[in-house]
Parts: C-alpha cells; structure tokens; sequence
C-alpha cells in the first residue's frame, strides 16, 4: 500500500493539472462571454405563387451555437433578397421556437394608397436599430430598380388586408432576444394581387450570442475538486 508520502505527489499533479486545465478552457470563446457572430445565406431562387392564397415557406434547421453550450441570442438581422412584382403586394414574416417578427406587411399601404408602394422588389438588410427607419414607410421610390438599404422590419402584426402605417409594429426581430438560435428557422412569403409575380432569391441571418460564462472555468475546477476529494478520502 503506498505511504502519505507516494500519495501526496500523485494528488498534487492532479490538482496542478486541474487547474491548468481551468484556466486554458477559461480562456477559449466559450467561456470568455464574448459575443460570436454567425451568418447564414440561404440561396432559394424561388418564383412565389402570385395572389393564390398561398404563401411560400422557406425552413431551414440551424446549428449555429451547437459547440458553444448555453449561448443565447442577442441579436439578429436579416437580409432579404427579391426581385419583380410591386413591393405592396408583399407580406412576409420571420419565426423559430421562440419569436416571431413581421418583415414586411403591404409595405406603403395606407388609407390614401390601399395597393402600397409599387416598387419592383428589393436587396436590403432588417435591423431593430437601422438609421433608415420604419420599412412600410420607405422613401425614396424608385420605379426602376429595387429598394436598397439598412430599413427596420414593418413590425405590423395587423391583417394584410386592412393594414395602415398607424398600426402598432409589435413584431419585430428583438422578440428573437435571449432566445435559442439552434432549431428551425422559417421565413414566410406571400405575394397577395396577382399580376406581378415576385422572386425570392436568397435570405441571409446574421445571428450574434453570447455563450455562458465560466463554462470551461467551472469544469475545470471541477477535475480540482475530484482531486480533492480523492486525496481526504485516502487520509
């Protein structure tokens, strides 16, 4: 049986090495609490049905934070990508487990303009904090190209088909916050007149979380605790 002294040493490279192992894992981006970004494209290339009644799902599973366990959300934009048919006619949303957020509802459509704007499809990035403002108020038209730009999302959770831009904009994309980013992620898309037909060709997420702090210090520490343990026990 080994003696105190063929012990001690033993339990003490344990304990060193627990604790070399706590502070390389503190310092790794899972348990630095740094924010990670991660965008993803989705290239669809999609005509959508025009004025069926139909909408168009686009679902996509993600695995954005799978190697950083506990990350949560905390901020999300989204770029979309369309062209043809007339802007007005568009109503689009985005959704996961946890949120939900109106990218676009009749953008323009007001009571003195019920067919809303009708610029031909747009190349631009939704965000909560974008200097542009409010989308489904957008200015300046231009019939002849897509819309551009940083805008925030429309927001209006009001029936497509009596929306104004005095409605509450209660969705928007900060319901995404401290939720789960992994998970299925669906973007809708209808275009409601029929006439002018509208393509999605691609939508991007630009998704940023934080991981939970201390992860790789706690199990670190946690080999240091074990050796502990072990060594009390043997006395």
């Amino acid at each position: 049986m080994k003696n105190q002294e063929q012990i001690q040493p033993s339990i003490g490279r344990v304990v060193a090495a627990g604790v070399a192992t706590a502070l390389s894992l503190a310092l790794l981006p899972v348990a630095s609490g740094q924010a990670i970004s991660r965008p993803q494209t989705f290239t669809e290339n999609r005509a959508l049905n025009d004025g069926t009644g139909l909408g168009n799902e686009f679902i996509h599973g993600l695995t954005f934070f799978s190697d950083y366990p506990g990350a949560t959300l905390t901020s999300l934009t989204v770029e979309l990508n369309l062209t043809g048919g007339f802007n007005g006619q568009l109503f689009a949303y985005l959704a996961n487990d946890t949120g939900y957020c109106v990218l676009l509802n009749r953008v323009g459509r007001d009571a003195g303009n019920l067919g809303g704007f009708i610029d031909p499809g747009m190349n631009v990035t939704f965000s909560d904090t974008a200097p542009n403002g409010d989308v489904h108020i957008y200015a300046p038209h231009d019939l002849s190209s897509p819309l551009t730009g940083l805008w925030a999302s429309d927001g209006r959770e009001t029936d497509p088909g009596t929306v104004v831009t005095g409605d509450l904009r209660s969705g928007l994309l900060s319901s995404f916050a401290n939720g789960a980013a992994d998970g299925t992620w669906t973007l809708y898309v209808e275009d409601l007149v029929p006439g002018q037909q509208a393509t999605l060709h691609s939508w991007t997420l630009n998704l940023t979380g934080i991981p939970e702090p201390g992860t790789g210090l706690l199990f670190g520490l946690g080999v240091c605790g074990v050796a502990v343990h072990a060594l009390r026990r043997r006395r």
